[in-house]
């Protein structure tokens, strides 16, 4: 994840100040329990992912607890990001798998984010 901050000159006049921008790329991992298939090294182009067989396999996944997770961005006020990411959907690519033979698997997930003044006491504690 990147914080940055917008310089005041490329932020409107309606802008709250300090005006952050956050940057985000989720990563996503899996072990797979299931079978093999053909070890195939040429990625998922773009015309595939149009046309290509899928299976929907969110009703087969179990929810774990994310984190909510807590930055501080020193500054005059400092200021506290939160942020979460949650699971949409899975979908599995069917009869496609990876060089190492693992199936392909579209995840498509929603990051939000909420930015406020931090004051001492402000972190979450579970």
């Amino acid at each position: 994840m990147s914080i940055f901050e917008i310089p005041k000159a490329l932020s409107t006049l309606a802008t709250p100040q300090p005006a952050i921008g956050i940057s985000t790329q989720g990563i996503v991992a899996f072990i797979n329990i299931g079978k093999k298939g053909p070890s195939d090294p040429k990625p998922v182009n773009q015309d595939e992912m149009r046309t290509i067989a899928r299976e929907d396999l969110t009703s087969y996944t179990v929810s774990r607890d994310e984190p909510l997770n807590e930055y501080v961005v020193s500054g005059n006020p400092p200021l506290l990001v939160r942020t979460k990411t949650v699971m949409l959907k899975v979908e599995l690519f069917k009869n496609r798998f990876n060089v190492f033979g693992d199936p392909y698997l579209w995840v498509n997930h929603n990051t939000s984010h909420s930015v406020s003044e931090y004051k001492m006491g402000d972190l979450y504690s579970p």
